[in-house]
């Protein structure tokens, strides 16, 4: 036992060199990797004060090889990405903003292709189609689990990683043919002997001890040295209740902070809403207000309630199809967020 805590000891003291300044900057909290394109990234704001994303934050995939190594081509670390997803918004204080790919089948019959729309729903942003921008260029949403992600910012003509998922170039000579994802067993890279592949058919979900990101690529990457892990859903029940997970994190900045995400409950429901039909809020507290706001933080209107309740419907006759935030404000002060997708 003594054995296994120092081991676990050296690989956080390892991580700690290459992070940035505590509880100050976003960082990923959690990584979906679910199936087909069934795949997303929350980011976290830890800090008491909302973060404009829009022209300076972006994602980025670094590929692994195709195959058994990396034979041409720029080495995948920075600056040699290989797709980007440019980020538009704002991400409220101790709040989180979530990526999705953008890809829905709603044919159960097509087990091949199951992208979830409940999945969607959770979205603050989704990526771009693959090829919207010529056919042979991506997206970081369709990222394998033995790619790099990073989190990048951008201030005039400079660059800097926020934090990584992974580790660049560490399937550039894979002795185990085409990599598939990191492993829980040193040296991680998923080869024989190197335990079971944990960035694939899981939901990685940043441990609360986390209170910063990964700033340089680290010397090796343990997936589970800071994420803990939730497996691929098998039923309906569970596959909404894992979903259900996305939008809200919770970590050691927010201490003594009234994180609303741990006092309200709030469900909106049908969640997606198809057409013109209307959407149920229901909440833990009376409401007293809600704001509907587009997923750039644009006000699009405020509803004040005359009897104050705990439920509400709302008509989305109004609203164009795309993805939305809900504000609802409670009679005792505190503030409870939703998201919804129109179709």
């Amino acid at each position: 036992m003594k054995k296994l805590l120092f081991i676990v000891a050296t690989t956080l003291f390892y991580y700690s060199a290459f992070k940035a300044q505590t509880c100050s900057e976003l960082f990923i909290s959690k990584y979906v990797s679910m199936g087909s394109n069934n795949k997303c990234i929350e980011i976290y704001n830890p800090t008491a004060n909302p973060i404009l994303l829009t022209g300076k934050y972006y994602i980025a995939r670094y590929k692994t090889p195709t195959s058994g190594g990396n034979t041409s081509g720029p080495v995948p670390q920075p600056p040699n990405y290989d797709d980007t997803l440019w980020l538009k918004g704002t991400v409220p204080s101790y709040s989180t903003w979530v990526i999705c790919n953008p890809e829905v089948t709603t044919n159960a019959s097509n087990f091949g292709a199951l992208d979830d729309p409940r999945l969607r729903a959770h979205a603050n942003q989704l990526g771009n189609f693959y090829g919207t921008y010529g056919s042979s260029v991506g997206d970081p949403t369709y990222f394998k689990g033995s790619d790099a992600i990073t989190l990048e910012k951008k201030n005039g003509t400079v660059v800097t990683i926020v934090d990584i998922f992974g580790r660049f170039t560490d399937f550039m000579a894979a002795s185990n043919g085409k990599p598939s994802a990191w492993s829980t067993t040193a040296p991680y890279t998923g080869g024989t002997g190197m335990g079971w592949w944990i960035t694939k058919g899981y939901m990685m979900v940043r441990k609360n001890t986390v209170i910063t990101g990964i700033t340089a690529n680290p010397p090796a990457f343990n997936p589970l040295a800071e994420y803990d892990t939730i497996v691929k859903p098998k039923t309906v029940a569970d596959t909404v209740n894992t979903w259900n997970l996305l939008g809200h994190h919770t970590c050691n900045c927010a201490v003594g902070i009234k994180e609303y995400s741990k006092q309200i409950k709030v469900s909106v429901y049908p969640n997606p809403v198809y057409g013109n039909n209307s959407i149920r809020i229901e909440s833990s507290q009376a409401i007293s207000s809600i704001q509907i706001y587009d997923i750039e933080g644009g006000l699009i209107s405020t509803k004040i309630i005359s009897t104050v309740d705990s439920k509400v419907d709302l008509s989305t006759k109004e609203l164009s199809p795309g993805l939305y935030v809900i504000k609802i404000y409670h009679e005792n002060g505190s503030l409870g967020v939703a998201r919804f997708t129109k179709y």
